[in-house]
C-alpha cells in the first residue's frame, strides 16, 4: 500500500509555495508548466519562441520566488502544495496528512504537531 508522509515543512512550504505562486508573472506560469512537464530550458525557449538565456532567466525568476534551489526541488515542492490543496478540498482533518504510528509517543507527537499546525494557520 502507498502511504504519504508530509512533514511539518512540507505543510510550512505549501503556504509558501501559494504565496509564491501569487507572484508568478503569466510568461512564468507559462515556463512552470513546461518545467513541472520536464522540459529543458532549450525546450522551453522553442516552445515559446524566445530565446535560451531568456528562459532560464525565467526559471531562475521562478525558482527564486518559490524558495527552490534546483528544479527538482522545484517540481517536489509543487507536487506536495498541490496535494495539500487537494487533503483540504475533502476537508480532511490535520491528523489525515501524518502516517499512523504504533507507538503512542509518536502518536501523541503527531497530534502535537498538528495541534501547533492549526494554531499556526497552516492547516485546517
Amino acid at each position: 500500500m502507498f502511504q504519504i508522509t508530509f512533514t511539518d515543512t512540507d505543510l510550512i512550504e505549501a503556504e509558501q509555495v501559494q504565496a509564491g505562486l501569487a507572484d508568478l508573472t503569466k510568461r512564468e506560469e507559462e515556463v512552470l508548466r513546461l518545467v513541472m512537464e520536464g522540459r529543458s530550458s532549450p525546450e522551453i525557449a522553442a516552445k515559446l519562441g524566445i530565446g535560451i538565456r531568456t528562459a532560464e532567466v525565467h526559471r531562475t525568476r521562478i525558482m527564486d520566488k518559490l524558495g527552490a534551489k534546483r528544479s527538482v526541488d522545484l517540481v517536489r515542492m509543487i507536487l506536495v502544495d498541490q496535494l495539500v490543496l487537494s487533503l483540504r478540498a475533502f476537508s480532511l482533518p490535520a491528523s489525515a496528512l501524518y502516517t499512523r504510528r504504533r507507538s503512542r509517543r509518536r502518536l501523541s507527537a503527531r497530534g502535537r504537531r498538528a495541534s501547533r499546525l492549526q494554531r499556526a494557520g497552516v492547516i485546517d
